[in-house]
């Protein structure tokens, strides 16, 4: 669960690095 967490926020991160 956590891991997903984790990876999402990363995702996430990566989007907002794009932008």
């Amino acid at each position: 669960m956590v891991e997903r967490l984790e990876k999402e926020m990363n995702e996430a991160g990566a989007d907002v690095k794009h932008l």
